[in-house]
């Protein structure tokens, strides 16, 4: 095994995801910063410093980041780039604590602790799928098997767990 050791003892790591190969992870940090590394080469292959809080949520497609934060905003990065957010998401009034690529990589979910979930096209700004709940909305997972299902839990003043086909609104 392998052990990566943050040099800032105040700075946490708050979130990991890996890409589909199990090549690259990604890590978000107390301090709105997220950090790429090459696993099998063990190094930084990228960095960005947008959000301004604490980065709860990863979720990777390919090239493509997503990084939900507690400044309430979403990037979308394409890794090839190593630059800027390629485009931003600014729904959620709350923390961003939930992300995730659909398999197809054509939509997106996002959970907050405004207890909305949003799904989005990376092609458009605004949700085009939009479901309230009654807590936090930090669990999600799409489906391999049937890709238009969606599964979100969340906290404790709710306590559900939903299944949503979203071909069907």
């Amino acid at each position: 095994h392998k052990v990566v050791e943050s040099k800032n003892e105040d700075n946490f790591i708050s979130c990991l995801s890996w890409d589909r190969k199990g090549k690259n992870l990604t890590i978000g940090n107390f301090e709105g910063c997220v950090k790429v590394l090459d696993f099998e080469k063990n190094k930084e292959i990228a960095k960005f410093n947008d959000h301004t809080e604490r980065v709860g949520a990863l979720s990777i497609f390919d090239n493509l980041l997503l990084t939900g934060s507690r400044d309430s905003i979403i990037y979308l990065y394409d890794l090839r780039l190593k630059a800027k957010p390629i485009k931003s998401f600014d729904s959620h009034n709350q923390e961003v604590c939930g992300i995730k690529w659909s398999p197809t990589g054509r939509y997106f979910a996002s959970g907050g602790n405004d207890n909305k979930l949003f799904i989005f096209s990376p092609q458009t700004e605004n949700p085009i799928y939009k479901k309230t709940h009654r807590a936090a909305v930090k669990a999600l997972d799409w489906s391999n098997n049937s890709i238009n299902l969606l599964a979100s839990g969340s906290g404790s003043a709710d306590r559900n767990l939903r299944i949503f086909n979203t071909d069907k609104n």
